[in-house]
């Protein structure tokens, strides 16, 4: 062809599978590609597409919430970050009369979140090699003045090679950049100087993932949240009280209880992470992991083997995405590509 590169992909390129997942403002769908008109065309190809309600994120404006000024924020960090293996990157983007659509790489395994529902307790090489994987991500997003907000085992997915993936930054912010910061993320993985109105005034933000990533080491530590409490006011009071309780049931030895107490130190200036991601992999807990090695992919054997199934009852459309319950009546148009 005069073009030797294949034209963008349109909506109508895409032929949708099934849904993925629920979310606050639409839902997450499994697509794939099924154009054939050039030959570096690749049918078949799966991705993810987070289907965002136009009218939701209109009442959610409407009410003070911003959602718009949020996904616009998901986008634009979404298309400025450089690949990276840890991060749930984007692909395309998309809009019709009724939704937006941003199209991401597809991470077949489900979420951590799961696996620790099915899993944990984990052992402690699988916790290493689990937390390491956490770590080279926001390591990267540091590396690009990129901090998450959001870190939870629902928003890091399982790859098909068993290594970890950030996703869902619908709640990020550029540390350069003046942004609210009180109330952001979920509250049992949420950082004392997000809900604490003294906290605001110290402007210590860069350790508020590092918080959250200790929540999820402990986790899967222990199968437990550290500050779960029965309302969210009880939680908030267990996070600044900032006290740890270990299980006597669950064996973890004094190292890997100091890295998670590093990690979860209520004074965001002491808090292990905050001054930068060394701190972290210099500890002496993680001595073992190669570093190179991990950025690279190298460690070929993981802890446990990807369920790549896609069960019969979950499946919501098997045509065009026009067909998707999300998505039918609209009119299709393409944005262009990040």
């Amino acid at each position: 062809p005069e073009n030797p590169r294949p034209p963008a992909l349109k909506l109508h390129d895409l032929q949708c599978i099934k849904a993925l997942g629920q979310g606050e403002y639409g839902q997450v769908l499994l697509v794939r590609t099924h154009r054939n008109l050039h030959p570096l065309d690749r049918v078949g190809c799966l991705f993810a597409m987070k289907v965002l309600r136009k009218k939701i994120i209109r009442y959610q404006d409407e009410v003070g919430e911003n959602p718009s000024h949020k996904k616009d924020v998901e986008r634009s960090i979404l298309a400025d970050l450089p690949w990276s293996p840890f991060v749930n990157g984007i692909i395309q983007t998309f809009h019709d009369s009724r939704n937006l659509y941003l199209m991401l790489e597809f991470i077949p395994c489900g979420t951590l979140h799961s696996l620790i529902r099915n899993r944990a307790p984990f052992d402690p090489a699988t916790t290493a090699f689990y937390f390491s994987n956490i770590v080279c991500g926001l390591n990267f997003l540091e590396n690009n003045d990129i901090i998450h907000r959001d870190i939870k085992p629902d928003n890091i997915l399982v790859g098909q090679d068993g290594y970890l993936c950030l996703a869902d930054f619908g709640s990020a912010a550029r540390g350069s950049e003046e942004n609210d910061w009180l109330m952001v993320g979920t509250p049992l993985y949420m950082a004392p100087e997000l809900f604490s109105p003294q906290g605001q005034s110290e402007r210590v933000y860069t350790g508020v993932d590092w918080w959250s990533s200790g929540c999820v080491l402990y986790e899967m530590i222990t199968r437990r949240m550290p500050f779960y409490g029965q309302n969210q006011s009880s939680t908030f009071k267990k996070a600044l009280a900032g006290k740890i309780v270990w299980s006597p049931t669950v064996r973890v030895g004094r190292t890997l209880k100091s890295l998670v107490a590093g990690l979860l130190t209520v004074d965001a200036a002491q808090r292990l992470g905050t001054q930068g991601v060394s701190d972290v992999m210099d500890h002496p807990w993680l001595k073992d992991v190669n570093w190179a090695k991990l950025r690279a992919r190298q460690y070929l054997v993981c802890p446990f083997h990807a369920d790549l199934s896609f069960p019969s009852r979950s499946i919501m459309c098997s045509g065009s995405i026009r067909s998707a319950p999300v998505t039918r009546h609209g009119n299709m148009a393409q944005t262009s590509s990040p």
